[in-house]
């Protein structure tokens, strides 16, 4: 549970995105951060075990009047193979710059905290966010989790086994010349992608002339995070 709670704002982007791997939805604080948490929950190399926005609180220092000094970081992140958790703070390169005075201390506590706790500290920009994998998994994540039926993802895998390397373009045209039945397995040809049945490098921007391959008990290209 998110150990501050974010209240409404004119200014910046907040709101709430719902997890398939973890059943809350969770509260967002800048658009940033709601774009790192569809690359969370998309989690293409299938290694995160849970993640937790606003986890906990870090006290450290003093203001002039003697109050405590709290920093909250946005996400805390958990991983399946047991490798230290990564405690993360999201930040444009931008806001760091104009307010790296006040954001020093608060980074300095959070590292501290970090290696005290068995954690890594990190800072995560705009620049790692928007990249053509957030389109990827912005635009894959709604198939994900579809049921698509049967006979049409056998059919597209059969046929992709077939020909090789190819494109979905070309993979669909191979099965029928229907440009209707082309586009009604549009949306399994998706899916098949975004749970890695078909391979696709998935740091490049995602189209119909994409190259794709059959997996042959290998996943796509990963995504390193």
């Amino acid at each position: 549970m998110p150990v501050r709670k974010i209240k409404q704002s004119y200014t910046v982007v907040t709101g709430s995105v719902t997890s398939h791997g973890n059943p809350e939805s969770f509260d967002f604080e800048g658009s940033n951060e709601w774009q790192y948490l569809i690359i969370l929950e998309f989690d293409w190399n299938n290694e995160i075990k849970s993640f937790e926005v606003q986890p906990l609180k870090i006290l450290y220092g003093q203001t002039i009047r003697g109050r405590q000094r709290v920093y909250t970081p946005d996400i805390l992140v958990h991983y399946l193979d047991g490798r230290p958790p990564r405690l993360i703070e999201i930040k444009s390169r931008k806001y760091i710059k104009m307010n790296w005075k006040e954001l020093k201390p608060k980074f300095r506590a959070g590292i501290h905290y970090a290696k005290l706790n068995g954690m890594r500290f990190e800072i995560i920009s705009d620049k790692e966010i928007f990249t053509p994998f957030l389109d990827n998994a912005r635009f894959l994540r709604g198939f994900k989790t579809q049921q698509p039926p049967t006979e049409d993802s056998t059919k597209l895998i059969r046929q992709l086994a077939k020909m090789g390397h190819t494109t979905p373009n070309a993979l669909l045209k191979s099965i029928t010349a229907d440009i209707w039945r082309q586009a009604a397995l549009i949306p399994t040809l998706w899916h098949l992608i975004a749970n890695q049945l078909i391979g696709v490098d998935i740091n490049l921007k995602i189209h119909m002339e994409s190259p794709i391959w059959p997996i042959n008990g290998r996943k796509g290209l990963s995504h390193g995070k």
